[in-house]
């Protein structure tokens, strides 16, 4: 995989995940025409979802409303099943996603990392957002990235939602 994602030429304008997937993943590891369709169909509907999701968000909400809402819209968008989704939520950043959601309340300030993998016709996706609630926690997530990342140009994937 690294090898294939190395191929990939630098100069090309980062894309969607799903993007990326269909384009320079997929074809080389032999997948038919049919296969391909599949895993872009249960990629937009991730995507579709994602790009959702501030709409479904409420300050309040916990995280396991948070994921019971996120599943029950990729599964009306036409997901076979949504076996996994999992978040974390907290000021700033979140401390785990692995122990699942919990209780926690939705707060101005948080940082929300949700995470699934979704399965349609027996293909699967799987990728991740982080998501800024408010611009205080977006600059915050702004600030560790490039601190992490000091080289790299910064470009978010995330996104800052005003609830």
């Amino acid at each position: 995989m690294t090898e294939i994602l190395a191929r990939r030429d630098p100069k090309r304008p980062p894309m969607h995940p799903g993007m990326l997937l269909r384009e320079d993943i997929i074809p080389a590891l032999g997948k038919s025409k049919a296969e391909i369709a599949h895993i872009s169909h249960i990629c937009q509907i991730a995507c579709d979802a994602f790009d959702a999701l501030p709409g479904l968000l409420a300050l309040g909400d916990s995280e396991k409303e948070i994921c019971r809402k996120f599943a029950a819209d990729m599964l009306l968008r036409g997901a076979d099943k949504v076996p996994y989704t999992s978040i974390g939520t907290g000021k700033g950043g979140y401390s785990s996603i692995i122990q699942g959601p919990t209780d926690r309340r939705l707060r101005q300030g948080d940082i929300l990392l949700i995470d699934t993998g979704a399965k349609y016709a027996g293909y699967y996706c799987d990728f991740d957002r982080n998501i800024a609630i408010g611009q205080h926690a977006y600059a915050l997530q702004c600030t560790a990235r490039q601190t992490r990342y000091p080289s790299l140009p910064y470009q978010s994937t995330s996104h800052v939602y005003p609830i």
